[in-house]
Formats: C-alpha cells, sequence, structure tokens
C-alpha cells in the first residue's frame, strides 16, 4: 500500500478489511508513526527485534498511549514509548503482547474456520517437508529403478501411516490429504531444486550423486 502509511491488510470477509502498520526497533522499544487518524480498523505491530517481542496495538490505543512530537519540516508525529518489562508503561500494553486473535474480530465465519485450520495446522504435530524430504531420498536410495511421482506417494504412505495424525489426514483445497500435499511439495519444491533428485524420462525420479551426499549429512 504505497505512501499510504499502511504495510498491508487483512481481509476478514464480505469486503471489511484489517489495515496493517508494521514498526520495528533494534533495541529500544520506542515506535513512532507519523500522525493520521486513528480508527477501529487500523492497527499499530511494533516488533522489538533484540528482545523478539511484538505487540499488536488498535491506533486507537496506540494514540492514547503515545506523545505527539515533530519531526523535520514540522511533520508531526505520534511517538509510543513501551518501555522496558515492568515498567507502567509495559505492564499497560502487556495484553497487546503477540495478541493477533484481535485482528480476526468482526471476521466472518468461513475466515474464522480458516484462521483455525491454519492455526492447527501450525501447532498439532504433522509430517513437515524436512521429514518429508528425508523419507523420499530414503525411497530414492533404495529403489531398484526409477520411480513415479505416484509410486513415491504410495511408498512414504506404507511406511508412515501408522503415524499420521489427524492433521496429516486433513483434506486440503485439490482433494489431497495434507501428508501427501506436503509429500509432492517435498518433491518439486525441495528436491528437485536443491537438485538432490532428476528425472528420467517422463515423471520418473532417481537420486543424484548429490542427493545420496545430502541423505547421508541428514541422518548420520
Amino acid at each position: 500500500m504505497v505512501d499510504t502509511g499502511i504495510d498491508c491488510v487483512i481481509d476478514v470477509g464480505n469486503g471489511n478489511y484489517k489495515e496493517i502498520q508494521i514498526k520495528t526497533r533494534t533495541k529500544n522499544p520506542l515506535f513512532q508513526v507519523r500522525k493520521a487518524k486513528p480508527r477501529d480498523s487500523l492497527y499499530i505491530i511494533c516488533y522489538l527485534m533484540s528482545k523478539d517481542e511484538l505487540w499488536i496495538i488498535p491506533s486507537k490505543t496506540f494514540y492514547e498511549k503515545a506523545t505527539q512530537t515533530k519531526g523535520s519540516r514540522d511533520t508531526e508525529y505520534i511517538r509510543l514509548n513501551i518501555g522496558p518489562e515492568g515498567s507502567e508503561s509495559y505492564e499497560e500494553l502487556r495484553l497487546y503482547r503477540d495478541n493477533f486473535n484481535q485482528l480476526a474480530t468482526g471476521a466472518t465465519q468461513k475466515v474464522k474456520r480458516d484462521i483455525e485450520r491454519a492455526y492447527r495446522r501450525i501447532i498439532e504435530e504433522h509430517l513437515k517437508q524436512p521429514q518429508a524430504e528425508i523419507e523420499v531420498l530414503r525411497i530414492l536410495a533404495n529403489a531398484k529403478s526409477t520411480l513415479s511421482t505416484k509410486e513415491i506417494v504410495q511408498l512414504v504412505k506404507e511406511k508412515l501411516e501408522q503415524t499420521f495424525t489427524k492433521a496429516d489426514l486433513e483434506t486440503l483445497t485439490r482433494g489431497r490429504a495434507r501428508w501427501e500435499a506436503t509429500t509432492r511439495f517435498a518433491i518439486y519444491q525441495g528436491l528437485k531444486k536443491k537438485g538432490v533428485i532428476e528425472t528420467k524420462g517422463k515423471n520418473q525420479w532417481v537420486i543424484t550423486g548429490e542427493g545420496i551426499a545430502h541423505l547421508r549429512e541428514l541422518t548420520s
């Protein structure tokens, strides 16, 4: 959102959006924005890199707690000093630490379901790409001939299906279970791009010399 003071927007459904302005500081949690009219839809995300601390602050709260200052050419700014942990200002703003839930206020039920599904995908145990890559490399390293993507996917299933979680078995938008989508992504977007597997003929995969060395390194 060029020259608007907005870094990104979040679609919460029914044509409604949350506007996001992002500010970062290295050491001192003193965040400054150009003066504008606060509104319910605008949030200031403040990120302190040295401590990996993040606040999602409604613009009206930001303006209420901040002080006004002027920069060069009499440009007006609003400056919020969160302060060190334990300070009065820090404790007043503690409820906004990592509080992403407020960005879903007013969202449609569909958007809330999508958020819940995405959140569940992150926190629940499931097959992740690095593990899928190792399994594919092992399968190809032990194969006596080339294997198609379908054959690789089936062999991954046979080896891991007893460990699949509810998140792994959830069907995604293309009708594939999450574990299969992860495996296919590992093949095409992971291993192929790294040059550790390659095709011999149409959709027939083999492991490369680099792949053998890479597998040894990963499993040693």
